[in-house]
């Protein structure tokens, strides 16, 4: 979970009062169900992007 945490560079950008974008809820809810080691054996790559919008 830590490297999952460390690749998370805008968090700061988040609205903190909209749920939705609250990681600690996330992990929180990851700790209770206890999938903390499952996760940390997936290989993901999350790709985001601007839904191919032209400026």
């Amino acid at each position: 979970m830590d490297a999952l945490s460390s690749l998370i560079t805008k968090r700061s950008r988040a609205d903190k009062t909209n749920k939705g974008d609250r990681f600690d809820i996330l992990y929180d809810y990851i700790k209770m169900l206890d999938l903390e080691e499952p996760i940390s054996k997936m290989k993901v790559i999350h790709v985001a992007g601007t839904k191919g919008k032209v400026a």
